[in-house]
């Protein structure tokens, strides 16, 4: 039996969860110290949630669906622990023409995501058609009120009028197709985002050559409350630098998405790309 802790409670807490937040892979070992420490800081092993895919059941949100089948753990437990959640639904194998059945039904991804209600921070990287993510996280009370989308920006239309961006007020939209196709003002997100009550701070990641200022300028004067608009591109564009509006900020970045087939690579990219807007 641990014996009694030589600091106050509440030091020795913060400090065990201090760890915990600096030193997340130290996690498992900590929650072994005592009873005490299991029960503050059992939290902090759930607080990111991934989905590697969801052609198979595994990682985080298989463990997830497991303890809520089983009744191990309450949802009100993930509610309030789960407060990043990254869903990769983008399969290499579909590059050859050869897709793998997936494995997670709607109601089990709705299952989960409800528990995770308290999500501040969601990320969706790929295909959020098959299955319909935002539909999913809608039937939920996921409000979280920073987004990052990766996807194909062009080619899919996200219904931005779905009540989970009802809190919204950190907003990414990045293409990962990464082709230099241009965007003006007839693009079709423009209105949406312009119907985003809460949204401030926006950014445009890798969305083509960005040639129109027109568009631009709808945007910062469209956005209610926009106090950042953050463009990220391939090249320079002389004439969106010359803008005189101290919310637009002109960002070149030529790194591929992904410089390798590996999620760290990738989660790497999000990190940038999520530091940029805070």
């Amino acid at each position: 039996m641990a014996d009694s802790p030589c600091f106050p409670p509440e030091l020795e807490r913060y400090i065990f969860e201090t760890a915990a937040h600096l030193y997340p892979a130290i996690i498992p070992r900590l929650l072994l110290v005592a009873q005490r420490v299991l029960i503050w800081i059992e939290l902090w092993l759930h607080r990111t949630v991934l989905f590697h895919g969801l052609t198979t059941k595994s990682g985080h949100g298989a463990a997830i669906l497991r303890a809520l089948q089983t009744h191990s753990k309450p949802t009100q437990f993930f509610a309030a622990a789960v407060r990043y959640l990254f869903v990769f639904s983008y399969e290499l194998d579909g590059f050859f023409g050869q897709y793998t059945q997936r494995e997670w039904s709607d109601a089990e991804l709705e299952l989960v995501f409800q528990a995770c209600s308290g999500v501040e921070t969601l990320v969706l990287f790929g295909d959020i058609e098959k299955p319909k993510l935002l539909e999913l996280l809608t039937k939920t009370t996921m409000r979280p009120w920073r987004i990052i989308m990766l996807l194909d920006l062009i080619g899919t239309t996200p219904d931005l009028s779905l009540s989970v961006f009802d809190n919204v007020t950190h907003l990414v939209l990045g293409d990962i197709n990464e082709t230099n196709r241009s965007l003006d003002e007839n693009w079709g997100q423009l209105r949406n985002l312009q119907g985003l009550p809460r949204l401030t701070h926006l950014a445009l990641y890798k969305c083509s050559t960005w040639s129109s200022t027109r568009l631009v300028s709808a945007l910062l004067s469209g956005c209610a409350n926009l106090h950042c608009l953050i463009i990220v591109t391939h090249d320079p564009v002389p004439v969106l630098e010359e803008m005189n509006d101290s919310r637009l900020s002109i960002v070149i970045d030529r790194r591929p998405l992904f410089d390798a087939p590996d999620e760290a690579d990738g989660l790497d990219t999000l990190v940038h790309i999520d530091g940029a807007i805070r």
